[in-house]
């Protein structure tokens, strides 16, 4: 095990038993750690930190015996199931999710290696603008006038698991939005950045915000409102 992956198999593990994971996977942190010594988390994990590309699939493999431990595995599939119940809570008034305590567990536990893998995977192979998402820090946003609504969004990203979701989605769909918005991202902030400090005024929070959001739209598009999505996406991103 090679130092980089012992150190992202220590930070994980210690996201996995901190307050607030186990309070939502109702265990103790002794339960948790057992469970994980049971399945050899700590091996499956680093042998899986060790492929290229990471593949939510080969994730969800590697899983699946944990995430057994709360609930059977729905009908459409793991990975199904959290885009449909990560879309319906972006957009409750257009979808709906019926998912029990057991199966939110599971894919808790799902989501935060996952996340954690690719972290990993930008940190080991660099930061790619078609694949990953980088947004500003605090100190980066600091008198910005969107600053603070910058952070809800960059909450909300976090909690709803919005940038895992989407490379998923980019697997089992025939659609790479993930990719497009990352690159739009990417851009407007090479662009913006450039123009900080000249007599061009520039929000960089605002810049990076509307980037990152423009297209989420498209997830608020019902199955009667495909052909329309072009010209819906912009009212359902206002929406969220």
């Amino acid at each position: 095990m090679t130092g980089l992956i012992r150190n992202i198999v220590k930070d994980v593990q210690q996201t996995l038993t901190g307050k607030k994971n186990l309070k939502a996977f109702g265990m103790s942190r002794k339960t948790m750690m057992q469970l994980m010594a049971d399945f050899e988390w700590k091996q499956r994990f680093s042998d899986l930190a060790g492929q290229r590309p990471i593949h939510a699939e080969a994730v969800l493999e590697m899983l699946r015996p944990f995430m057994a431990h709360w609930a059977n595995e729905p009908e459409k599939g793991w990975l199904q199931e959290i885009c449909d119940d990560t879309v319906a809570g972006m957009y409750p008034d257009n979808f709906s999710a019926e998912s029990s305590v057991g199966r939110q567990k599971a894919k808790r536990f799902f989501l935060e290696n996952y996340r954690a893998l690719l972290q990993y995977e930008m940190e080991c192979d660099g930061f790619s603008p078609e694949d990953h998402i980088t947004f500003l820090s605090a100190a980066e946003t600091e008198g910005y006038m969107t600053a603070a609504e910058y952070e809800r969004m960059r909450i909300f990203w976090r909690e709803h698991y919005i940038y895992e979701f989407m490379r998923i989605s980019r697997e089992i769909t025939p659609f790479n939005t993930v990719g497009h918005i990352a690159g739009v991202h990417f851009t407007a902030l090479f662009i913006g950045k450039q123009l900080v400090g000249t007599d061009i005024p520039v929000d960089l929070a605002l810049v990076s915000g509307a980037a990152a959001g423009h297209d989420l739209g498209k997830y608020g598009c019902t199955a009667h409102e495909a052909k329309r999505i072009p010209y819906l996406h912009y009212y359902y991103t206002e929406q969220l």
